[in-house]
């Protein structure tokens, strides 16, 4: 693959990226999401982490 073609990838790579998580942003519920964090206060942070 040429170095040309390479970056071509590679920028269309993160242009698709960067729609599919501002699609996600658009679609997310905020003050659900909010609420949730809430009600799961410490819990959620370590499920994460671990």
């Amino acid at each position: 693959m040429t170095r040309g073609r390479a970056n071509a990838v590679r920028w269309t790579a993160l242009a698709v990226g960067i729609v599919l998580f501002a699609a996600a942003i658009y679609y997310i519920n905020m003050s659900m999401a909010v609420g949730t964090m809430r009600r799961l206060g410490v819990a959620l942070p370590l499920a994460l982490g671990v």
